[in-house]
């Protein structure tokens, strides 16, 4: 592979283009990695303690998407920021119910840490995408398709408790 700029390996050594759908899921959740680590770092900046601890464990299952990806294993994920996968959903789609807050847009009045959660939570939906537009065969398996899915949910839930404060 030495001197193939356009091509790179998956598993096994398989030599594949830079434009293949497994490369392109494996740099979105790289990307979305990025992402992520900057919402922490901004809101270890800014003192928001609970953004900061719900955000490290959103780091830790982008991390754990990443080795699931790279390894063609299965994610095994069981919930994040205290909540099971059910929980996320359930939270998400009837916030005034669970959290007693109706649903959160924004706008031109949100605040610096609400508009990078939101960033954040757009780049795990562009994640999701690719990953379903990448098939559910060898390249991009369900488990990571429903973890992007409810990683979603759990940014949307993070937005919304930083807009009770």
């Amino acid at each position: 592979m030495k001197g193939c700029e356009d091509k790179t390996c998956l598993y096994g050594g398989e030599t594949v283009c830079k434009d293949h759908p497994q490369i392109r899921l494996r740099g979105e959740i790289d990307s979305l990695l990025a992402y992520a680590v900057y919402a922490l770092a901004f809101a270890k900046e800014r003192g928001d303690r609970q953004a900061a601890d719900d955000l490290r464990d959103v780091v830790r299952v982008i991390r754990d998407l990443m080795r699931a990806e790279a390894c063609a294993v299965p994610l095994e994920l069981n919930g994040m920021i205290g909540l099971t996968l059910d929980e996320l959903q359930d939270y998400s789609y009837h916030p005034q119910q669970y959290l007693g807050a109706g649903h959160v847009f924004p706008d031109e009045n949100s605040d610096m840490m609400f508009a990078v959660l939101n960033l954040l939570r757009t780049k795990v939906r562009q994640a999701e995408r690719i990953c379903i537009a990448a098939g559910l065969g060898a390249y991009a398996n369900a488990s990571i398709q429903k973890g992007l899915n409810r990683l979603s949910s759990a940014v949307y839930i993070i937005m919304l408790k930083h807009s009770m404060k």
